[in-house]
């Protein structure tokens, strides 16, 4: 029996919908969480359920919560540490799949790779000379610049992946004509993502730059209300949808179906 290679097209849209319930899983979560935190908060406050009980990270010592500091933790959970994890998951999973995607156009359209990118870094170019020169198997370091281009690609402004289609997706001018609304969204939350993972939180000078009508002071906290949370996600989805649309039907002469088909008719009413 004669195995037959999955066509591109096709990877493209399997994938999709496996990062697009990734992103629901990470929404359900986020409720889920919330959700039973606060029927926890019910139970604790009835006596219905034990309280908590922490080991300690250094010790073999364990320390059973006061109602006051079961309170606190769930608040803890719930205000700051639930949606930090959802925001910061999805922003990852978001990255993930456009890599994804551009890994899947290198190895068909290995030609790209040659296209000069203006905001690459010069020791960019130097590790990719040293792969070519210490490789021994034309497969391995075509694997291997195609990682590497990647990795250089979202380096920058997170936007200009759509705008300058760095990538060399194909994606013309429909971004930026049809887009800048959104794409001021997406910038803002990965603005917000790094202080969560850099700065505590807390609105930072970077952040003020890139953020320019942002409603903050310099040191405050950006909150993370469950609306935000819903809309990064959705907006997140909605631009990856809009990528893979064009790549299908630009580079691959398809119309997508299914996930994408319905992901990027939602979008695009938005616009």
């Amino acid at each position: 029996m004669t195995n037959t290679a999955v066509p591109t097209p096709v990877k493209i849209q399997l994938a999709f919908r496996i990062y697009r319930k990734e992103m629901r899983d990470i929404w359900e979560s986020y409720n889920l969480i919330n959700f039973y935190m606060s029927e926890i908060h019910t139970l604790v406050k009835s006596g219905d359920i034990r309280l908590l009980t922490l080991p300690s990270l250094i010790t073999s010592d364990k320390r059973t919560y006061s109602s006051q500091d079961t309170f606190g933790a769930i608040d803890h959970m719930r205000s700051k540490a639930n949606p930090r994890r959802s925001l910061v998951d999805a922003v990852a999973t978001f990255e993930d799949f456009l890599a994804h995607l551009v890994y899947l156009t290198y190895r068909d359209y290995p030609g790209k790779l040659l296209v000069q990118d203006s905001d690459q870094a010069p020791e960019q170019n130097v590790k990719l000379l040293k792969i070519i020169v210490n490789g021994s198997d034309k497969g391995e370091i075509l694997e291997k610049i195609i990682e590497e281009k990647i990795r250089g690609i979202f380096y920058g402004r997170p936007t200009d992946f759509f705008l300058k289609d760095r990538a060399k997706l194909e994606f013309g001018d429909y971004f930026k004509n049809n887009c800048a609304k959104q794409l001021a969204q997406y910038s803002e939350i990965t603005a917000r993502r790094n202080l969560l993972a850099h700065g505590g939180g807390k609105a930072d000078r970077k952040y003020l730059r890139e953020v320019r009508d942002s409603p903050f002071r310099l040191g405050q906290r950006v909150p993370l209300p469950a609306e935000y949370i819903r809309t990064s996600i959705a907006l997140l989805e909605g631009l990856s949808a809009a990528a893979s649309n064009l790549v299908m039907r630009n580079i691959y002469n398809q119309a997508p179906r299914g996930h994408i088909a319905r992901s990027y008719n939602s979008f695009a009413r938005t616009l």
